[in-house]
């Protein structure tokens, strides 16, 4: 990004028909310094068609960490995951946080094939802030699973100090 002109770099991406909000998008994304300035909340999101062998959540869904999503206030919502097979021996197919500070809501997920210890892990804490509501699962085909449902309210670790101890999690 440095050793080639903003403007040029404009013009080059006008050449591949962008819009201009989706070029500004783009350079903002390219000047950053770290991705943890990426957004990672969603909305209206399809996961369909897919087959995941994972050592971790198949589908981890989040919305950001701590203070700083809370003060920003954006959600993951409106998504639909369907006709998923997921091999995952050790965790879930289906995470929910634990980064979910801004709030998940309106989760549907249909026709999903499980290997895994748990279908749907809802991941919160002390601290987190945050909401999960109106998921709905529907044909779930389990095979090795010990919890269709799996939640844990003191799940994991803070992005930094400044965290608030009164921030609580609503499920």
């Amino acid at each position: 990004m440095g050793k080639i002109p903003m403007e040029e770099i404009k013009k080059e991406l006008k050449l591949v028909d962008l819009s201009n909000e989706a070029i500004e998008d783009l350079l903002q994304v390219l000047s950053m310094k770290s991705l943890t300035e990426l957004e990672d909340s969603c909305t209206n999101t399809r996961i369909e068609d897919c087959y995941i062998v994972s050592g971790d959540d198949c589908v981890a869904v989040k919305s950001g960490w701590d203070e700083y999503r809370i003060a920003y206030g954006m959600q993951t919502q409106q998504l639909v995951i369907r006709r998923l097979t997921c091999i995952s021996p050790t965790t879930a197919v289906i995470a929910l946080g634990s980064e979910m500070s801004g709030g998940i809501q309106d989760v549907r997920a249909e026709e999903v094939a499980i290997n895994s210890k748990s279908g749907v892990r809802i991941k919160t804490g002390v601290g987190r802030g945050g909401f999960v509501k109106d998921i709905y699962v529907k044909g779930f085909t389990m095979h090795t699973m010990k919890w269709p449902f799996w939640m844990m309210g003191n799940y994991g670790s803070h992005l930094d100090d400044n965290w608030d101890p009164n921030a609580i999690p609503v499920i």
